[in-house]
């Protein structure tokens, strides 16, 4: 399957020897950020997150958690939702299923991206003067590195989660 979303619209299509085929999509209102785990697509959307379990199965079902705008990063291993907020700048930590809230962590700047690293072990922040990774059992910094970035940095990690690939800005990585 193909799936995508970009302002104020969804979009979902099998793919067949023949081409596109287009499919379904939940209803919502404008998506602001999209992860698969453990068989599950979550949106975060202007009002919360909405989990749609079995997504690609007639059997679907869906969840929705009103927390507000969120912009959401889910752990490989699909346990961990990380929503990111803004004003105060924090992350609120969520367990994915069961649905049960975490708590949040506070930063003293801007937060511009977060990721989880593929082990699901810790979550890096990256805020605009830093980046924190924090240990996903106590969920507080085991180390930091201080640098600072633009509001369209990005971090994404290698599969094995030795290294990342950090982009500052919209011009240099």
């Amino acid at each position: 399957e193909l799936f995508a979303f970009w302002d104020g619209a969804l979009a979902r299509w099998g793919i067949t020897p023949s081409g596109l085929t287009g499919r379904p999509v939940p209803k919502t209102d404008r998506v602001l950020s999209c992860a698969f785990a453990d068989g599950a697509l979550v949106l975060g959307t202007g009002q919360g997150a909405l989990v749609l379990r079995a997504w690609n199965t007639a059997q679907e079902t869906s969840e929705f958690f009103e927390f507000g705008y969120v912009q959401a990063q889910i752990s490989a291993n699909g346990l961990w939702l990380s929503a990111r907020k803004s004003s105060p700048p924090a992350v609120q930590i969520y367990r994915l299923n069961p649905w049960a809230p975490r708590g949040a962590v506070m930063f003293d700047a801007d937060i511009v991206a977060q990721a989880f690293t593929p082990r699901s072990d810790e979550l890096a922040v990256v805020t605009r003067d830093a980046i924190a990774f924090l240990d996903t059992e106590h969920w507080r910094p085991v180390r930091r590195m201080e640098l600072p970035v633009e509001r369209n940095a990005r971090l994404l990690f290698a599969p094995d989660g030795a290294s990342f690939w950090l982009s500052p800005d919209l011009r240099n990585a």
